[in-house]
């Protein structure tokens, strides 16, 4: 097979754009047909006069990743929903580690927030604790330091707060 035609039939992750507030019914539809999705989200505790209750909303609200060959788009590309695929000429790539990154943040239930979206800073990967393994770049905010993972696809980042300390240069 040609190297130019093999990313084609390369299963990798790929963020799809979602009209406004679809995002959980597009996942629940990619689904359907046997696609898998990922779907970041964060757990907010909003507060009625009633009850306070913790609700799960996406982390990139609008977006949300699939992992298929880009040969199969566009199955998804005609899901009610679904706006396009992220890329300047044709559908980008997001490397697995930055996804595998999301889901070590969210399997180990730390605080997630967005934040935006940076130019290349200081690449590290934690080396200590709970997120050991995962990788990003550090940034100080206000007195703590963050973990920061940039999607550059959805010019939008996610991070998390991290001991310093727990961290080492890539």
């Amino acid at each position: 097979m040609d190297d130019s035609i093999a990313p084609l039939y390369l299963k990798q992750w790929y963020a799809l754009h979602t009209r406004s507030r679809h995002e959980k019914k597009v996942e629940a539809l990619i689904r359907g047909k046997d696609i898998d999705t990922y779907l970041p989200v964060r757990k907010i505790l909003r507060k009625w006069s009633d009850r306070k209750k913790l609700v799960e909303f996406p982390l990139f609200p609008g977006y949300l990743f699939v992992h298929l060959p880009l040969s199969d788009k566009n199955r998804v590309l005609q899901i009610k929903g679904v706006v396009r695929m992220l890329g300047s000429y044709m559908p980008e790539a997001i490397p697995e580690e930055q996804i595998e990154t999301l889901k070590c943040f969210e399997n180990h239930e730390v605080v997630v927030d967005p934040y935006l979206h940076l130019q290349p800073g200081k690449a590290v990967k934690v080396a200590r604790g709970p997120l050991k393994g995962c990788s990003g770049i550090l940034v100080r905010k206000k007195t703590k330091y963050r973990l920061v993972v940039n999607l550059k696809v959805l010019l939008q980042s996610a991070s998390v707060e991290i001991d310093a300390s727990d961290v080492e240069n890539l």
